[in-house]
């Protein structure tokens, strides 16, 4: 993957790697100027590159802000979009196939879509920021005009509004929501369509389906949640509406004087000091979340309590639903609980990770000082350091990073494999290209000399 060129000073904080780890780019510095480095190659001189970029595209493509005498443009696949006096805001969609900017001219703003220009603005506002739909579709955006806003889905105004807030589409990507201020008084928009008037609307959500809605509201005596147009009972405050995946089923966090409770489908849970997070299974069926009572932590299943700890971690669910993992602490010595039956002891413990089937289970531990992985219950070797576990797309291999005499090497299965670094990058994950191979990139000192890590799993 190369490294930073001679005579020319590298910015670490530049560093951006593809999802698939198969490239990567950074920003360095000459006597001509600054260049984009990807994958050891260096680009054209420019007088700056913009904060925030590269940015990887869905096939690899490296996308930039250039700064130039003659003006700022987008530079995408090594094509330099138009100029203008300011580019900002690169937002690129979930599949990483559409890009969106905003672009500043004689005082005027634009979005640029996928190349395309859309109509001149007094401004177009960063928050709520830009937002594709989840499919990568649909695009919307707020824009301001002589002093009204306006919100811009799929090239068309709606509005004036006095102000706008919490912009979003359903998970399906068919319905834009957000909250606008109209005469003072904040509503609910749906697809353009506002609801009722309220003192303030809150934490706007919309079901997988796009049929269900739900929002929290001030009034005089407090807050409340409207489900569908209906208002729920008042408490001191209301939390995060979450719909289930399947929009079925809604649970937020309600507190009722000094103590919380989770409201799921309109029933009140056990009364806690605080509540942490609350999330539903992949299939929607069942709800879990982590409560303290009394400087205690408890995780709640399906309305049922498990042991109180004096700690408890965030659950997690296996992608089938079947099960239900978190870290836990009896005060001496920490586990994880898997189905409400502790593993093993440990100094300490992180998150716990599934596989794709849902019927393993591995996370990193502390014993002895140091680490090891944790495999379907069972310590492997012990390490200064251990990473994240990946399983292979078939669940028939875990591997993960490890620290050995100040070198880090990947192990699979539990065997070290031969190719020392001086570091792995940080977030970038082992990336499966088969079942039994996978790519991750790491660094090499002095330089830094970057490494896309390719390893091939054999048999034992």
């Amino acid at each position: 993957m190369g490294r930073p060129p001679e005579a020319s000073t590298w910015y670490p904080v530049s560093l951006r790697f593809s999802d698939d780890c198969a490239h990567l780019g950074f920003v360095a510095k000459d006597g001509d100027g600054m260049r984009l480095v990807v994958d050891g190659k260096p680009g054209s001189a420019h007088t700056a590159i913009g904060k925030g970029t590269p940015l990887f595209g869905a096939s690899g493509g490296d996308i930039y802000i250039a700064h130039a005498p003659e003006g700022t443009r987008v530079v995408v696949n090594g094509k330099a979009g138009p100029a203008f006096e300011g580019v900002d805001s690169l937002i690129l969609s979930p599949d990483g196939t559409r890009l969106a900017y905003r672009a500043q001219q004689a005082g005027r703003q634009q979005i640029l879509v996928d190349a395309e220009p859309g109509p001149w603005f007094e401004g177009v506002a960063t928050n709520p920021p830009p937002t594709f739909s989840p499919d990568g579709r649909r695009l919307a955006y707020v824009a301001v005009d002589r002093q009204q806003a306006f919100v811009i889905v799929d090239g068309k105004r709606q509005g004036p509004y006095e102000t706008v807030k919490a912009l979003g589409f359903s998970p399906d990507g068919r319905r834009v929501f957000y909250s606008a201020r109209l005469e003072g008084r904040w509503h609910l928009v749906l697809d353009g369509r506002p609801g009722p008037a309220h003192e303030a609307v809150l934490a706007p959500a919309v079901s997988l389906d796009g049929r269900r809605t739900a929002y929290a509201v001030k009034i005089e005596a407090g807050m409340q949640m409207v489900v569908d147009g209906k208002a729920g009972p008042t408490f001191t405050t209301v939390g995060t509406p979450v719909f289930s995946p399947d929009g079925g089923r809604l649970a937020y966090a309600a507190q009722d004087g000094d103590r919380w409770h989770l409201i799921a489908d309109g029933k009140r849970g056990p009364a806690f000091d605080q509540l942490g997070l609350y999330l539903f299974s992949p299939d929607g069926k069942r709800l879990a979340y982590n409560g303290i009572r009394r400087k205690k932590g408890q995780i709640v299943v399906d309305g049922a309590k498990h042991k109180a700890y004096n700690s408890v971690g965030l659950p997690v669910f296996s992608p089938d639903s079947r099960h239900l993992a978190y870290r836990a602490f009896t005060g001496r010595e920490w586990h994880i609980n898997l189905d409400g039956k502790p593993g093993p002891g440990f100094q300490g413990v992180r998150r716990p990770y599934f596989g794709w089937k849902s019927d393993r289970l591995a996370y990193a531990a502390i014993r002895n000082d140091r680490m090891c992985m944790v495999v379907d219950g069972q310590p492997q070797e012990s390490f200064d350091a251990v990473g994240q576990p990946f399983f292979s797309p078939d669940d028939g291999h875990v591997a993960y990073a490890v620290q050995k005499g100040g070198k880090w090497l990947a192990a699979v299965d539990g065997v070290v494999g031969k190719t020392s670094l001086d570091g792995f990058l940080k977030g970038a994950p082992f990336v499966y290209t088969a079942p039994d191979r996978f790519q991750t990139l790491g660094m090499r000192l002095p330089g830094p000399e970057f490494v896309k890590l390719e390893v091939e799993i054999t048999p034992k």
